[in-house]
């Protein structure tokens, strides 16, 4: 039985607007890794589970009401790309609007890498 790599993302995403860490985090293999390019928040490398679900967890405490669209997928082997938008407020009333792009790379049920850069966005 093969794989879709393309639904272990999809998953992902699923699990991840259900705010689910403790389900979704189990797609990624123990050694994952997520990027985020930049000097800013969320900007960072953070390798492994423990540090990938710290990581998420502060993302849904800063903004609590967070909603994940995706937009457009792109699936080639083993890499997914997700084209995303994401909006919410954070806890203080600030508005969050941002949009970006997120390459995943899957072996067999298990995401490996996630690597993602805002296109652009609103940080009120």
């Amino acid at each position: 039985m093969s794989i879709d790599q393309k639904k272990v993302v999809e998953d992902f995403y699923k699990l991840l607007r259900d705010r689910d860490s403790d389900a979704f985090i189990e797609l990624f293999a123990e050694n994952a890794s997520v990027f985020f390019p930049g000097v800013s928040q969320p900007s960072g490398t953070y390798l492994g589970r423990d540090k990938i679900k710290r990581f998420f967890r502060k993302m849904f405490t800063f903004v609590p009401d967070m909603s994940f669209e995706m937009t457009r997928v792109i699936h080639c082997e083993k890499t997914v790309c997700v084209e995303w938008s994401l909006s919410g407020n954070t806890r203080k009333g600030g508005l969050v609007l941002k949009n970006g792009v997120s390459i995943f790379e899957v072996d067999g049920y298990s995401i490996v890498s996630m690597n993602s850069y805002i296109a652009s966005g609103l940080f009120v």
